[in-house]
């Protein structure tokens, strides 16, 4: 299973690069074993668009953190246990939701898609050192209140989720969303473009999609 687990990593890392959703080795992946206690995530250094397996490193959750493994394991540490239900967490720096988050302004959810994957589910943290254990506290209060997607000013997102499927498309939905918002903000006066309407969650929750 995990080594399932990385070879999606593998396809998501050239997915997000190629979808100009981060750069080079902007960011950092992990997928979690709850049987195992076990997390696999990218080495330090690594780009990307450029994974295989030996980009990989796997370590039991009560373990010594490998000094190969990434700068901010910590933060995905800190995600897993607090949320043990996360498969997966995707570190990575989209530009538009990147200076939205540093600048304060909300990602508007406006179309059907972006309220069925971001709805009620982003939170904002303002500026943290990246690597540190305050962060990773200011990731694990956030995940723990129910936030599925932290938009981490100056820095980039952590998301997390049950699939990693799932986190693809969030991601994705996530920066369009995020692009919609900045010319929202930049162009058009914002209070013409309403969000999108509650009924759609709602309907989905009575037929029972959520």
């Amino acid at each position: 299973m995990i080594e399932e687990n990385v070879q999606k990593l593998i396809a998501l890392g050239k997915k997000l690069v190629s979808s100009n959703l981060t750069i080079a080795d902007g960011g950092n992946l992990s997928t979690y074993d709850a049987s195992a206690n076990e997390m696999t995530i990218t080495r330090s250094g690594v780009c990307l668009d450029e994974l295989d397996m030996d980009a990989f490193v796997s370590f039991k959750l009560d373990e010594e953190i490998p000094e190969a493994a990434s700068s901010e394991t910590a933060m995905h540490l800190a995600g897993y246990r607090t949320r043990p239900d996360f498969l997966c967490l995707l570190h990575f720096h989209p530009q538009n939701a990147i200076l939205l988050a540093t600048a304060n302004i909300p990602i508007r959810t406006i179309t059907v898609d972006h309220t069925y994957y971001l709805a009620d589910k982003m939170a904002r943290l303002a500026f943290i050192q990246p690597g540190t254990q305050e962060l990773a506290d200011a990731c694990a209060t956030q995940f723990a209140s129910g936030s599925d997607i932290l938009l981490l000013a100056h820095h980039g997102c952590l998301l997390g989720s049950d699939s990693i499927e799932w986190a693809r498309h969030t991601a994705l939905n996530l920066e369009q969303a995020a692009s919609m918002t900045r010319t929202l903000s930049s162009e058009l006066d914002g209070n013409q473009i309403p969000n999108c309407p509650s009924s759609y969650m709602k309907h989905l929750k009575q037929a029972g999609v959520l």
